[in-house]
């Protein structure tokens, strides 16, 4: 991030924003009850973007080493809630819907939050 000028401003503005909308809390880096997991990030840079410029990327399928498995392997996935594919796309190109954040509105239970913590140090 210090090869490129104002990238960890932006970086850092993008998390105090999260954190103010409590899309994500603070945590007790001392505080490991049950399991704990930290999950890596990076930013993805879109010059040409008129909204959004820079995001950020949480990869959960990062490993720690080959033979272990990463936190989406982990995951207990569900049965698939969603509707027909085709229907879904049709709909998407009728209605003009901003999805831009949509994924991280999705909540976890107090419970199973520690394993998708992720480190951030602004200096």
């Amino acid at each position: 991030m210090k090869k490129k000028q104002g990238l960890s401003r932006q970086y850092d503005s993008i998390i105090q924003d999260q954190l103010s909308t409590e899309i994500i809390e603070k945590v007790d880096i001392h505080y490991t009850e049950g399991l704990v997991h930290y999950i890596p990030h990076h930013a993805v840079i879109s010059p040409l973007k008129i909204t959004t410029k820079v995001r950020i990327v949480y990869n959960a399928s990062a490993k720690t080493k080959r033979e272990v498995k990463s936190l989406n392997e982990c995951l207990y996935r569900g049965p698939v809630l969603l509707q027909n594919l085709c229907g879904m796309l049709i709909r998407f190109r009728i209605y003009r819907i901003d999805i831009e954040k949509a994924f991280l509105e999705v909540g976890l239970q107090p419970r199973e939050r520690n394993v998708t913590r992720f480190l951030w140090l602004k200096d």
